[in-house]
């Protein structure tokens, strides 16, 4: 082979060589820019708008810028005057018990005496009735503490077209859940408009009219007596749990020496039953002052799982009043939460 025919024939080769790598080389940038559009992620969508109709569970605390007057402000000071003397609360068990004596000598000698048999019984009141003082004291501040703050437990119904009805099913009172509808209490309801903007949700203003003395009475007999008395289900229970009356009939047949330690020590228990239905007769007697609840509230609506529903409602401020027309109470740092049932 001549050689300018063998230069012609590696330059040939070397043309080929050449396009075969480039080939090579344009097959794998391919592939690499394919695989690398593959690995990157999809952009970000967007959350679906959020749906807030539905019914929610709603716990809100409601708290008043001063206790509201009327029947537990009553209650409390009926409570107190019981332990608040300076011969208390001796002379307070020791008058109940009288006033519950049959008519006759025995109830005669202990009238004249009651200062005497206080003062004696206030010397053994550990034996006697060692729980009272601190189980009236917890009572009483339970009771205030229910005049200044309303925990409740509600429902609130929203519809597609943002309406909206509230509802008070109870009140958690100490550790205790107490439903309105155990106690035969109407649950009291309010429709109400709403509205709701990239998860900000507001409810306008709206007036819930509440039985207060109704639900008073079943938070103290279903919650705050058995906080101090597990036994106990009514004031009558407690009151009788709180004092050892036989015990206290014994020592006021010793000092007195007329009548058998049954006689005083029935009348005692009588008192005491006495004493826990004029207490009652109290929350009874203003039944039928309304007491009405003027609130609006704003809160964030929010969708844990994305579905595009309203899962929960947090952040929750009820601004407004509470009490008896002409004597209402703001509320202040009243707060809810809620969640989808």
């Amino acid at each position: 082979m001549r050689h300018r025919d063998l230069a012609r024939l590696r330059v040939a080769r070397a043309l080929h060589c050449a396009a075969r790598m480039l080939k090579a080389l344009i097959v794998a940038c391919f592939v690499s820019a394919c695989a690398t559009a593959d690995s990157e992620p999809p952009p970000p969508q967007s959350p679906p708008p959020i749906d807030p109709s539905g019914t929610y569970e709603l716990r809100s605390e409601l708290h008043l810028a001063a206790p509201l007057p009327g029947p537990a402000a009553a209650l409390v000071s009926e409570l107190r005057a019981a332990t608040d003397g300076p011969d208390d609360p001796s002379r307070y068990l020791v008058d109940r018990m009288i006033a519950a004596l049959p008519d006759g000598q025995a109830k005669t000698v202990a009238e004249d005496l009651a200062p005497f048999i206080a003062a004696y019984l206030d010397a053994r009141l550990a034996a006697v009735a060692p729980r009272f003082l601190p189980g009236m004291h917890a009572l009483s501040d339970q009771l205030a503490s229910l005049a200044q703050q309303l925990d409740t437990i509600e429902a609130i119904r929203i519809t597609p077209d943002h309406n909206a009805v509230r509802v008070l099913l109870g009140l958690h009172v100490g550790t205790a859940d107490v439903m309105l509808a155990t106690g035969g209490i109407s649950e009291p309801a309010v429709a109400a408009k709403i509205s709701f903007d990239r998860g900000a949700l507001a409810i306008d203003e709206h007036r819930l009219e509440l039985p207060y003395s109704r639900m008073l009475r079943l938070a103290l007999d279903r919650g705050i007596i058995p906080a101090v008395d597990p036994g106990a289900y009514d004031l009558a229970t407690l009151l009788r749990d709180l004092v050892d009356c036989p015990h206290l009939g014994q020592l006021v047949a010793d000092a007195l020496g007329i009548g058998p330690a049954d006689l005083y020590g029935q009348a005692c228990s009588i008192g005491m039953t006495a004493a826990a239905s004029e207490l009652y007769q109290h929350l009874d007697a203003l039944d039928g002052t309304p007491i009405e609840l003027v609130a609006r509230g704003t809160a964030r609506g929010v969708d844990l799982d994305r579905d595009g529903h309203m899962d929960g409602i947090t952040a929750g401020i009820w601004s407004g009043t509470i009490g008896p027309d002409g004597m209402s109470v703001a509320l202040g740092g009243s707060t809810f939460e809620g969640k989808r049932q």
